[in-house]
């Protein structure tokens, strides 16, 4: 990484789908527990739309910029203090929920991220939601697949 910054795709507020855009923002940085991920394919599926148009308002608090993104496929490029189950360069998908909605994810292994519709993001790896993408699986079609 040349550059200490990405590219995302964010909502800069409450507001239809059209208002998104790609911003610049600081590459994450993966802490203990923790992954960083080149996303190499992400979705976009109801619950990011619901949660960008304040349909889940009442429910969680939003920061902006908002990085959408749950679904995802990419490559592992920094591991985190304390993970084991991933090495620099393991081919991964899975999903997980951007960080403002960590309430709706376990508890106990939360399965949650800085938003898959990023170059990067960074992914907490203790969790069911995340495995290793096989090899026979090209990243579009593994970060469409539901858990």
């Amino acid at each position: 990484m040349t550059n200490s910054t990405m590219k995302a795709l964010a909502a800069l507020n409450y507001g239809r789908a059209e208002n998104l855009m790609m911003i610049d923002l600081p590459f994450p940085k993966a802490g203990n527990g923790q992954i960083q991920d080149r996303i190499r394919a992400a979705t976009i599926n109801p619950t990011d739309l619901r949660v960008i148009t304040g349909g889940y308002k009442d429910t969680f608090e939003v920061n902006f910029p908002y990085v959408i993104g749950n679904d995802f496929a990419g490559t592992v490029m920094v591991v985190g203090e304390g993970v084991t189950q991933y090495q620099v360069g393991d081919e991964v998908f899975g999903q997980a929920l951007p960080r403002d909605l960590r309430a709706a994810t376990s508890p106990n292994k939360p399965s949650v991220s800085t938003g898959a519709m990023a170059e990067y993001a960074v992914l907490e790896s203790d969790t069911l939601l995340i495995a290793h993408r096989p090899a026979s699986v090209p990243p579009e079609t593994a970060a469409a697949l539901a858990f």
